[in-house]
């Protein structure tokens, strides 16, 4: 855009130097003359001329006419004409080219910015458009850009905070649900497992319980039955009362309890006696029994 505005900015400014141009030449040729040149039958000049306080030497003329009000060209140009020095020299096409092609830029804008506003900043329009058009362009469209964008972000929050809330609502619901329903599975699994396993461990160990409980009772029943065993033998060993010593053998049962038992018995007087007993049951145990006996 700057680029665009620089080469319209230059392409106005050489204009105006045309018309300078073409204003000064005319200037030039309306003044009053004072002593008229020499006019060849060529028409080019001999000699110099002056006009209002202006001296021409060497110039060539072309189609010269004077007047009593000056000087007239017939549409011819001036030419010969040397570089102007002073503020009231005339200046030449070269001189205005330059100007114009390098100083554009110490043009201020004060002085002609107010030609550049008649052109719009919309499409379409080639006239040149000043500073504050371009800026309040850019800053509408920047605004509508801004507001546009706004509104466009303002709506697809909108919309995405509610397909959130929506999916968060929907997918929390079936997710409470599904958490809830395995959390009853769960529980009611571990509890049916935990209770499961307590009454397999309780009915274990009761029935290990039982079961050491029953066999020591049957160990002590056998025992027991072995030791009846065991008495009734002892009781059963026969002995000669006449003979100073003796000694007999016996066996005993009781239900399941079986012994042996044998005894010795020795004379001490005709009227004492001692004896000696011992037992071994099926148990594995063993009795022992002694006795004295006397009598007159």
């Amino acid at each position: 855009m700057r680029y665009v505005i620089a080469t319209q900015m230059k392409q106005r400014v050489f204009m105006k130097a045309t018309n300078i141009k073409l204003a000064v030449l005319a200037a030039v040729v309306s003044f009053n003359v004072h002593s008229a040149p020499v006019v060849s039958p060529n028409g080019t000049s001999v000699g110099s001329a002056k006009i209002n306080n202006t001296i021409l030497n060497n110039v060539s003329l072309k189609n010269v006419v004077t007047t009593d009000d000056g000087i007239e060209l017939s549409g011819q140009t001036i030419t010969g004409l040397k570089d102007g020095k002073e503020g009231t020299d005339a200046v030449t096409v070269n001189q205005l080219n330059g100007k114009a092609d390098t100083d554009a830029s110490n043009i201020k804008k004060e002085s002609w910015h107010t030609t550049l506003g008649t052109g719009k900043a919309e499409q379409g329009n080639t006239e040149l458009v000043n500073g504050d058009a371009v800026y309040q362009a850019a800053d509408k469209a920047e605004k509508n850009a801004n507001n546009y964008t706004d509104a466009s972000s303002k709506s697809t929050l909108k919309k995405a905070n509610n397909y959130t809330d929506n999916r968060f609502e929907h997918f929390g619901t079936q997710i409470s649900n599904d958490v809830l329903e395995k959390s009853y599975s769960y529980t009611e699994r571990r509890s049916v497992a935990a209770e499961n396993n307590a009454v397999r461990r309780a009915n274990t160990y009761t029935d290990s319980k039982f079961g050491q409980l029953n066999t020591k009772i049957e160990q002590a029943e056998k025992r027991f039955n072995a030791g009846i065993a065991g008495v009734t033998a002892i009781a059963s060993i026969p002995y000669v009362a006449e003979n100073t010593f003796s000694y007999g053998l016996a066996v005993g049962n009781y239900r399941n309890g079986n012994a042996l038992a044998g005894g010795v018995q020795y004379k001490t007087s005709p009227n004492t006696n001692v004896r000696l007993n011992v037992s071994w049951d099926s148990s594995g145990n063993a009795a022992l029994g002694a006795g004295l006996a006397g009598g007159w």
